[in-house]
């Protein structure tokens, strides 16, 4: 390696151990013109622990010619004369460089503990096919459930309206009723100036009868001029009661009127803005339908994308058996 460290030949030698080594998790850069490993790091991720895996056997497999294809071989098992399956061991050293052993497992090296199952493709593909259902399910049940209790407040809420709309009509009818009350009594007001016109008429006669004796009827004048004093008096509160009843009559029609008018406004609009949310939910509620199916569209293209790899793996295993069989035809030359 790089910096000197490398195989552990005694310990391949006594446990019968083929192993690849790898830079790993190591990295390097030039510094005054000569290439100089950087400080290893060692807290890494998961991530970048499965990339190292991933690289290392591409690289060993496909280009490891200057190796003579050793790291290749070890990789496949090729003139293993074992008769049990061979154990693959992974792990980092302190320095940070990956160990792949190929052994049968035994006593000396315990690479058979702690095994690691590796799952079928048909297996993964269950696995991921539970979990995107499941997942979309989930999905789709969220925004389903948060619609339906959005449109359940519409709901509320409109009735909340309605009930608002309902009470300002009330007050609308009980204004409307106050109204017809007013206009009774003013009419009530201006019978009684009717009368008191009479009255003032009535007396006004007496005055013009009693003029023509003056000095016979001076009583009578005198009387029927008070009488008028007082049939004027009473028409002029007539007149005042009449006018004011007729301004508070005006105010309290115009009050109620508008306050009527103001409650039918801001319920109407409640229940504009109501309608508006709720259609608004319904295109929400539209909208995660439609979410639910892109996800399905999308489960569907990975499913194809995962048929296309497993194809390609088996070409590649096809290639990997042809090198094989080419191997052998020219080792037996």
């Amino acid at each position: 390696m790089g910096d000197g460290k490398g195989h552990h030949r005694d310990y391949l030698r006594k446990t019968y151990t083929a192993e690849n080594i790898a830079s790993a998790l190591t990295s390097w850069s030039w510094r005054n013109g000569q290439l100089t490993k950087n400080p290893y790091a060692h807290v890494q991720s998961m991530d970048a622990l499965k990339e190292v895996i991933y690289s290392d056997i591409i690289s060993m497999m496909f280009d490891d010619a200057d190796s003579a294809w050793g790291h290749s071989l070890n990789f496949v098992g090729y003139e293993d004369n074992n008769t049990t399956p061979d154990t693959l061991g992974f792990g980092i050293d302190k320095y940070g460089y990956s160990h792949y052993e190929f052994t049968e497992a035994t006593q000396y090296n315990h690479l058979g503990e702690n095994a690691y199952s590796v799952p079928s493709n048909d297996e993964l593909i269950a696995e991921f096919n539970t979990v995107k259902k499941d997942q979309d399910a989930n999905d789709a049940k969220t925004a389903n459930d948060t619609a339906q209790q959005a449109l359940k407040q519409a709901k509320t809420n409109k009735q909340s309206d309605d009930q608002a709309v309902a009470v300002a009509q009330a007050n609308q009818a009980k204004a409307a009723s106050a109204l017809n009350d007013a206009t009774t009594a003013l009419s009530s007001t201006e019978t009684t100036l009717n009368n008191a016109k009479t009255v003032q008429a009535s007396a006004q006669k007496a005055v013009d009868d009693l003029s023509a004796d003056l000095k016979t009827k001076q009583a009578a004048v005198n009387k029927a001029s008070q009488e008028l004093k007082t049939a004027q008096s009473a028409l002029t509160d007539a007149q005042n009661n009449l006018k004011a009843k007729q301004n508070a009559v005006k105010d309290a029609i115009k009050s109620t009127l508008n306050q009527a008018n103001q409650a039918v406004a801001s319920a109407q609009k409640a229940i504009d803005d109501a309608n508006a949310y709720a259609q608004q939910l319904k295109e929400e509620l539209a909208q995660a339908k439609k979410t639910t199916q892109n996800a399905q569209t999308a489960l569907q293209n990975a499913n194809d994308q995962l048929a296309a790899a497993q194809k390609a793996q088996q070409t590649a295993q096809q290639a990997v058996d042809a090198f094989n069989a080419d191997q052998s035809s020219q080792i037996s030359q």
